[in-house]
């Protein structure tokens, strides 16, 4: 419903490769990498397309947030192990300050305007612990153009995001 046209094993290995790259790149943050962490909050999650692929020691203490209620039933429902639950568009996040350990997102950033995105990243900072981390991918510069460019982005409106940048 979010990804499109896409066939169940390129979304499924998408997922798993996404899986990788965090678990990865956790391990070189955190003794023991995800599975050495505490709270671990999957935000927009979609129909779980990573948090499926997390092993059980990981998934007890992980939860998935999205602002879409038919993917959080979808979720709560297929995959079990993990808790799901519907978020609002904006913020707060129904949990405690400092209470997460790591937080990540993929691409949730890139469907949003600035001021919206400036309000989630200081929920953000409001529910990760000190020195909690948060893993947020956007749309790369080359992705942008691709995807934007020529249909209705004209080169100065192309000249005026390299110069402004994304935030």
């Amino acid at each position: 419903r979010v990804a499109g046209p896409v066939s169940r094993e390129n979304f499924l290995l998408h997922g798993a490769s996404w899986f990788v790259k965090l678990e990865r790149l956790a391990e070189t943050l955190v003794p023991g990498g995800l599975a050495g962490t505490g709270r671990i909050v999957d935000w927009g999650c979609g129909c779980g397309r990573i948090s499926r692929h997390a092993p059980q020691q990981i998934r007890e203490k992980l939860v998935g947030f999205d602002i879409d209620p038919v993917n959080i039933a979808w979720c709560r429902e297929h995959l079990r192990g993990m808790r799901f639950e519907h978020c609002c568009v904006d913020p707060p996040l129904p949990l405690e300050d400092d209470s997460v350990d790591v937080l990540f997102a993929h691409s949730v950033l890139t469907h949003l305007g600035e001021q919206h995105q400036n309000r989630w990243l200081a929920e953000i900072r409001r529910v990760l612990r000190p020195g909690g981390l948060a893993f947020l991918t956007v749309l790369a510069e080359l992705s942008w153009y691709e995807r934007f460019h020529p249909r209705g982005r004209t080169p100065e409106a192309i000249a005026e995001y390299l110069e402004k940048g994304f935030v």
